[in-house]
């Protein structure tokens, strides 16, 4: 960590350079998109995404007689969206006019944790969730029956809870679990 020592004789065009926000953020990232559309069969999409999140905090210089007083300058670190690589998956498969089958599965790398120390990164979040649609034709509306299995391999997908500290001072994140493999079932009406 860098420390900044305003000058107590800076001009007043000096102070308005050296004067900054309290935090600078920036975002940088690509996106790759495949996608196959269709009616009939096979459609669905294959994505990744590469993101830079990051912020920084920037000293404020002060007029005298505040100009003595020091303040940090950090250097850029991941912001809590700072989700490096996601990939995802989607497929639909429709077997009949009346029955679609679909599959959708997400992965990510871990996010940041706000420590205020060395970054921490949660583990790798994937997701599988498959889901059937039967529709039917009354009238003028379509009635819709699904059911769904979200994150059907079980993945960890570890949610923060707090942060820890060993017996050594060092820093360790609590984690819980996140959403199980859960069954689900819907019914939709399109008029």
């Amino acid at each position: 960590m860098e420390l900044f020592a305003p000058s107590n004789f800076a001009s007043p065009v000096q102070i308005l350079r050296e004067s900054a926000a309290f935090e600078r953020d920036y975002s940088k990232g690509v996106q790759f998109l495949v996608q196959r559309r269709s009616e009939n069969r096979l459609s669905g999409w294959i994505g990744y995404t590469l993101v830079y999140a990051e912020d920084r905090n920037v000293p404020v210089n002060l007029p005298y007689p505040f100009g003595s007083m020091f303040f940090p300058f950090s250097s850029y670190i991941p912001t809590l969206q700072d989700q490096r690589n996601t990939v995802n998956l989607f497929a639909t498969y429709r077997l009949r006019p009346t029955l679609r089958l679909s599959a959708k599965n997400n992965y990510g790398s871990g996010f940041p944790v706000d420590t205020f120390a060395p970054v921490i990164r949660l583990g790798t979040y994937e997701r599988l969730d498959l889901r059937a649609d039967k529709s039917w034709l009354i009238g003028k509306c379509t009635l819709s029956l699904y059911g769904e299995l979200l994150n059907a391999t079980n993945h960890n997908n570890p949610i923060f809870m707090s942060l820890g500290f060993d017996s050594g001072g060092n820093v360790f994140l609590v984690t819980a679990k996140g959403v199980p493999a859960t069954p689900t079932a819907g019914l939709a009406i399109d008029f």
